[in-house]
C-alpha cells in the first residue's frame, strides 16, 4: 500500500451516492484538496431516516450537505437530484459529468453492497475507457471494506476535524453512530503503516496506475520525447 498524494494542478472528482458518502470515506481528501475538489451528489437519501417524512429528511440531509461544501471551500459541487434508491434506474444522467476534464475520480467501490452504490463504478469505468486520457479511478469503503487497499492517505493529524465533519451529519447520527464506526475503520487499517494512527484507504487496479498520466506537465513532456525520437 503506497500513500496517495495529488499534484497541485490536478483535478479531482468525488461521487458521492447520498450526503454524507464524501465525507465518510474522503474527508481526507476533502480536508487537503478542496479547492481542487468538484463533488457531485446524486439523491438526498431521503429514505435514510425511518421516523422521518422524505420531504423533512431529504431537506435535513440536502442542507448538512451544502453547509460541509461551503465550510470546506470546495471547487465547485453539484446535485442530481435523483430519487433515493433509483441510481441504477437513472445512471444514464451521469453522462453530463465530464469525466475528461478529472485526473482523479473516486467513487464507490465495485463491491460495496448498497445497490445505490455499486451501479456506479461500472458506468464510470465504461465511460471512461472510451476517452483517449483515462482518470485514475480510486475507490473507498462505505458498505464493504477491500481485501487489499492499493493507497492511504493519513489523517491521524486531522481525525478530530474528521470526526465534527462526520457528526454535522447531525440526521443521519440518530440511528447510527457512523462516526464512532468509521474512526474504529480508519484506526484499523493503520495496523499497516508504522507511523500512522488513522488513514483512508483507496483501491485502484495496477494497470491503471501504469497507464496513466497524472497531469499536464506531464503529457506535455511525454509528447516532447516522442517528437525527440522520431527526429
Amino acid at each position: 500500500m503506497q500513500e496517495l498524494k495529488v499534484g497541485k494542478n490536478n483535478r479531482i472528482l468525488i461521487i458521492a451516492p447520498h450526503p454524507d458518502d464524501e465525507v465518510f470515506c474522503c474527508s481526507s481528501v476533502l480536508m487537503n484538496y478542496a479547492g481542487q475538489c468538484d463533488v457531485v451528489l446524486l439523491t438526498y437519501g431521503e429514505k435514510g431516516n425511518p421516523g422521518w417524512s422524505e420531504s423533512e429528511t431529504a431537506h435535513a440531509r440536502r442542507e448538512e450537505f451544502r453547509n460541509i461544501m461551503k465550510r470546506l471551500e470546495v471547487h465547485k459541487y453539484i446535485e442530481f437530484k435523483i430519487p433515493d434508491s433509483k441510481i441504477d434506474e437513472e445512471i444514464q444522467r451521469l453522462k453530463k459529468i465530464p469525466f475528461f476534464r478529472y485526473d482523479y475520480i473516486f467513487l464507490p467501490n465495485r463491491y460495496d453492497i448498497h445497490p445505490d452504490h455499486n451501479c456506479i463504478y461500472r458506468f464510470v469505468k465504461q465511460r471512461t475507457d472510451r476517452q483517449k486520457v483515462k482518470p485514475v479511478i480510486f475507490e473507498y469503503e462505505m458498505w464493504g471494506m477491500f481485501r487489499k487497499p492499493s493507497h492511504y492517505i493519513d489523517i491521524t493529524g486531522r481525525i478530530d476535524e474528521k470526526k465534527e465533519l462526520m457528526r454535522s451529519y447531525k440526521s443521519q447520527e440518530i440511528y447510527i453512530n457512523y462516526c464512532d464506526r468509521i474512526v474504529a475503520l480508519n484506526y484499523f487499517r493503520a495496523i499497516e503503516i508504522s507511523d500512522a494512527d488513522y488513514i483512508e484507504c483507496f483501491y485502484t487496479p495496477p494497470q491503471q496506475k501504469k497507464s496513466h498520466i497524472r497531469n499536464w506537465a506531464d503529457r506535455v513532456a511525454a509528447f516532447c520525447n516522442r517528437g525527440l525520437k522520431k527526429s
